[in-house]
């Protein structure tokens, strides 16, 4: 009985905690991860934006599936560990910019992924800005026990790899 009464005592506090860090936690934020690559802003374009290729660099991705245009955007599906997401390319500036949305509404998080490129002598400056929101009242109780650039962190060392430099991201912001 004894151990009845713990475990419903350990329960409440652990509801108690997603109940307050639910409602503390902020929906939005915004991380910025930057690397510098020995490869020129085209060379390092093509790459992002080659949706359907990334699958030989990028150990997370189990398939990526090309969809039919959204109001003249391209759109694809990412399918990772963690099941398929929807994206959407809001802009594309060959050689500088590139802006991925996730179109999917129902997982507990929305947002999107801005590269800019930018020349550094003979290379690339690239700098991914999330700008991301967590809708699941859950989610955003667990997140303080995430890292926010972990993702985008993993996809740029990713990108080095694939170039065959060693180059380490850089976090320029974390809120």
């Amino acid at each position: 009985m004894l151990w009845l009464k713990i475990a419903g005592g350990v329960v409440a506090v652990l509801a108690g905690y997603v109940v307050v860090a639910g409602s503390v936690v902020a929906r939005g934020h915004v991380t910025m991860v930057r690397i510098v690559l020995e490869r020129p802003p085209a060379e390092v374009f093509a790459a992002i934006s080659d949706h359907a290729s990334q699958t030989q660099w990028r150990a997370d991705l189990k398939s990526v599936e090309i969809l039919p245009p959204q109001d003249g955007h391209a759109v694809f599906r990412e399918t990772t560990r963690m099941g398929p997401v929807r994206y959407v390319v809001d802009e594309s500036v060959a050689g500088r910019r590139l802006v991925t949305r996730i179109l999917d509404d129902d997982l507990g998080y929305r947002g999107r992924w801005i590269f800019e490129l930018e020349p550094d002598g003979a290379g690339t400056r690239l700098t991914i800005t999330e700008e991301g929101e967590v809708t699941s009242f859950l989610f955003r109780a667990l997140s303080p026990l995430f890292s926010k650039s972990a993702a985008i962190e993993g996809y740029l060392s990713a990108l080095a790899a694939k170039f065959g430099v060693k180059a380490a991201p850089q976090v320029i912001r974390k809120a």
